[in-house]
């Protein structure tokens, strides 16, 4: 297929939707096995946590790096190429004999586990206009259900196998599909642009787009705050007053699915162009949501409140992110969501550290302070920020 616009089916929309889980959860199975894995390579807790650091700096780089490529080689074969070298990340972490050679294959997994965000944007070049926001939003529904039920399903094959048994798991399906989308999806070439001219492109983009760098910003500070929860929940659980399995801990971040199911809904609302109300909102959820946190030592169904409040939170504004960026130049829309991203994922990277030295140093409750001053500060950065709410015109990125 060239350029022309194309308007693909639901089933492979699908496809697409659970091509994007593969590629994300990839990165969050050893939350809820942070416990066992410190066990078997006989570590701290603290130095298993790492790898969720890794996973989310790793990815990080690959943002920047690597989703650009989307808006430079012909879209399908990328993708296709990423999820290939994720599945063999993957599957270097099923057979580890060390901690160390976790700490590898996450790294080479998360690297090019950005599959799915070049797959997010290349789906609005596929579908007429009018469907761009609600394909987004189940697509994003995909990712965070990946990111989802990749705890469950790590924390169940670990308390009755092992918890090897997800990574191989996980390798065989990334593969699996990544067979799946060559064969499915249409070939779309992109415009010749050269590497260095892509980043000279996105440096312009970020300088010149007001938007982009607030919702870049707002989206990075509220990830960096959900990251601190995603982090030290095993830490939370597997102690006082909880002491819960992988399985146990896997369950509970199932409680996220209340944001999923808000994906295809956060699409329209953005089509009736509330996103500024609902932006706003979802940064009073924010805050709330830490409110709630801080007892979640005390019991359960706090600690489920308080989640489910902050996966509904971080579910809309990121979402509403999104549409809003891809918005400011169709022909761009690898470039700018590698800016977005790379700033999100950057906030995530920083957020997971971070937890880990306040838990270190001061348990839940610094965990909580630093998650609640990040809501605070997106609150406060949204309603001053007067950014333009148009994309800034004229200016040639490519």
């Amino acid at each position: 297929m060239n350029n022309k616009q194309a308007d693909i089916s639901g089933p492979i929309i699908l496809l697409m939707a659970i091509a994007c889980g593969l590629c994300t959860g990839s990165n969050y199975y050893s939350q809820p096995l942070l416990n066992s894995i410190a066990i078997e390579f006989g570590a701290e807790k603290t130095s298993a946590a790492y790898i969720s650091f890794i996973a989310q700096s790793m990815y990080t780089l690959g943002l920047f790096l690597l989703v650009p490529l989307g808006d430079m080689f012909e879209k399908k074969k990328t993708i296709v190429c990423f999820m290939a070298l994720a599945a063999c990340g993957q599957l270097i972490c099923a057979f580890s004999s060390s901690l160390n050679w976790m700490y590898i294959g996450t790294a080479i997994s998360s690297l090019f586990s950005i599959g799915a965000q070049v797959l997010i944007p290349f789906a609005t070049l596929l579908v007429r206009p009018e469907r761009s926001a609600q394909v987004v939003g189940t697509l994003m529904s995909g990712l965070l259900m990946g990111i989802l039920f990749a705890r469950t399903v790590a924390g169940l094959l670990s308390t009755f196998m092992s918890w090897h048994a997800i990574y191989v798991l996980s390798g065989l399906l990334l593969a699996g599909a990544s067979v799946l989308i060559y064969l499915k999806l249409p070939e779309f070439q992109p415009k010749k642009i050269v590497y260095k001219d892509i980043f000279i492109s996105m440096h312009d983009l970020l300088k010149t787009q007001p938007i982009l760098q607030k919702r870049a910003i707002l989206g990075g500070l509220c990830f960096a705050a959900v990251s601190s929860v995603f982090t030290t929940m095993a830490l939370v659980l597997s102690e006082a007053p909880y002491f819960y399995s992988d399985f146990q801990i896997g369950l509970v971040g199932l409680v996220g699915i209340t944001g999923v199911l808000l994906g295809p809904w956060t699409g329209k609302v953005f089509q009736r162009g509330d996103e500024a109300k609902w932006t706003r909102n979802s940064m009073y959820l924010l805050v709330i949501s830490w409110v709630v946190l801080l007892g979640a030592q005390i019991h359960l169904l706090i600690y489920l409140a308080g989640l489910i409040i902050i996966y509904v939170a971080l579910s809309i504004i990121h979402i509403l992110n999104q549409n809003v960026v891809y918005q400011i130049d169709p022909n761009s829309r690898s470039r700018l969501n590698s800016i977005y991203m790379t700033i999100y994922f950057s906030g995530a990277a920083l957020g997971s550290i971070a937890a880990i030295y306040l838990w270190h140093h001061w348990g839940w409750i610094g965990c909580c302070m630093f998650g609640l001053a990040l809501s605070i500060s997106c609150t406060v950065i949204n309603t001053f920020w007067k950014a333009a709410t148009q994309p800034v015109p004229s200016m040639n990125y490519e």
